[in-house]
């Protein structure tokens, strides 16, 4: 059976080709949908909106695709943005459309946050680096100092290991949690503490679709 399918992307790369090419191999219609070229309305919905250069509106403009419209006939939705960002509010706003959304909007809120993501996998019994969560910078060195060096400080929100410290020792420890401290957003106010594991130079990346691993 043919379903349509709408795909919300950032970029297309490797990735999105391989699964475009082989959706459209088993006769499923597919639409792509660039989220940085979208607006998404809150309640009703219309068929463009008008971006204009001036604070009025005025001047050049250029068309943005509405949201809502881009999703009318579609199937189901397929989330492969790239930033946590977009990903969390665009399955949100599919889902409040009423089109299905692989992930769910709940899996997209979940997996953006680290402490949730870690109270999850303990709550299926997934084993995972033991983990501390701290408020304060004094109760995070105290958490630091309980592993021992070197040991893991991450942001409970961000990917691709960006702003995360592999402490070797208690100064370098107090000179990042200090700086930390230091930044405007309250989720810099939580200090996300693992236990250093050793890997062999590689990560794993499995995909799981259910309950089933389907790849690594």
């Amino acid at each position: 059976m043919s379903v349509e399918i709408g795909l919300l992307y950032s970029r297309i790369r490797r990735d999105e080709k391989l699964l475009l090419s082989e959706l459209r191999d088993r006769g499923h219609e597919v639409q792509k949908i660039d989220v940085r070229d979208t607006t998404f309305a809150v309640g009703a919905a219309g068929d463009s909106t008008a971006v204009g250069d001036g604070a009025d509106g005025a001047g050049d403009t250029e068309q943005a695709t509405d949201g809502a419209a881009a999703l009318a006939d579609c199937d189901v939705v397929l989330d492969r943005c790239l930033a946590t960002s977009r990903s969390t509010y665009t399955t949100r706003f599919a889902s409040a459309y009423g089109v299905p959304v692989v992930n769910d909007p709940e899996t997209a809120r979940v997996c953006a946050d680290k402490v949730e993501t870690s109270l999850a996998l303990a709550e299926a019994g997934v084993p995972t680096p033991e983990t501390r969560v701290a408020f304060d910078t004094e109760s995070a060195l105290a958490a630091v100092e309980s592993f021992g060096y070197p040991c893991v400080l991450k942001p409970v929100v961000g990917s691709w290991g960006r702003l995360m410290a592999k402490l070797e020792g208690r100064a370098a420890a107090e000179a990042v949690l200090e700086h930390k401290a230091t930044l405007g957003h309250y989720e810099h106010k939580v200090f996300y503490v693992q236990n250093f594991v050793e890997k062999p130079g590689r990560d794993l990346r499995v995909l799981v679709c259910g309950t089933e691993p389907v790849a690594a």
